[in-house]
């Protein structure tokens, strides 16, 4: 996993967002402080079909996508997306229920851990931009769904501001973080936990699903490949198929590359345990 970048908003989108939850807020006033799915029918402006006076069809998803569709990624998993339509608008926040998932569920898992003890999701961050991310259909809809997992258990519904005093486990996509702060990989392309919240992003989002692993292995034997002729080329003073075999893993590595950010811990590993943007640039 690597931080996201989330482009900025159009330029419409604060002030119709702010129109929007201004009216959401009156319908769950009306419904005893609850959202249900109702009250967003017609506020889906992530949607392929949302559209206001002159703008293109589905702006706001556009613009968070951006040009380089080519490069499409799911934030979780880092898997490559052919089609726009195969990635969601995911709101880390789930807007309208908030669920908890029953017992002590396994790392490698092909079955979502079952969710329990639903409660009022954060319809007040429906609309707010640094709550979207962009996520596969399989790790939103399948696995995430509506599980928010925090370090203190939610006692009751939560209300405006409870977002502020909250510490979450699942990893935020557009916070600073390292990933070697909360995960390792084997060579056999399995997500290891460091750390309560990558133990808890691994649940949530089915990151050792038997597809996944099998890919992952495919470009961890790569990266490994790779690394250990540099350290050979290094070894040996071989300037020019040291180049050559870094250039091969900066490719690899790059933030459009699936599955970068397992390839960048192996480079890390490889070169003592540095930060990627501690490692010097070994194509000089």
């Amino acid at each position: 996993m690597l931080c996201w970048l989330r482009p900025q908003a159009y330029s419409t989108f604060h002030a119709e967002a702010a129109m929007l939850l201004s009216d959401l807020r009156s319908d769950v006033g009306r419904n005893a402080g609850h959202a249900c799915s109702a009250h967003f029918e017609k506020r889906m402006l992530w949607t392929a079909t949302w559209r206001r006076a002159s703008q293109p069809t589905g702006i706001h998803k556009a613009t968070l996508t951006g040009p380089q569709v080519d490069y499409l990624k799911c934030f979780w998993c880092e898997r490559y997306r052919d089609n726009p339509h195969e990635i969601d608008v995911e709101h880390y926040r789930p807007k309208v229920s908030v669920t908890e998932w029953q017992g002590s569920p396994p790392l490698m898992s092909d079955t979502p851990p079952r969710e329990v003890n639903e409660r009022g999701g954060y319809w007040w961050l429906s609309f707010t931009w640094s709550n979207f991310a962009l996520s596969c259909k399989t790790c939103n809809q399948k696995w995430k769904r509506n599980l928010f997992p925090v370090r203190a258990t939610r006692i009751a519904d939560a209300a405006e501001g409870d977002e502020l005093v909250e510490e979450p486990l699942l990893l935020d996509p557009s916070c600073v973080f390292r990933a070697r702060d909360h995960f390792r990989w084997t060579p056999e392309g399995i997500m290891e936990p460091v750390s309560d919240v990558g133990r808890a992003t691994i649940i949530t989002c089915g990151l050792n699903r038997s597809e996944l692993r099998q890919r992952r292995m495919q470009a961890a034997q790569n990266v490994q490949r790779l690394c250990q002729q540099l350290v050979m080329h290094l070894r040996g003073g071989r300037d020019i198929p040291r180049r050559e075999t870094w250039l091969e893993l900066l490719l690899l590595c790059a933030d459009t590359a699936e599955f970068a950010g397992m390839a960048r811990w192996f480079v890390e590993e490889t070169l003592g345990g540095r930060s990627w943007d501690d490692i010097p640039d070994l194509c000089e």
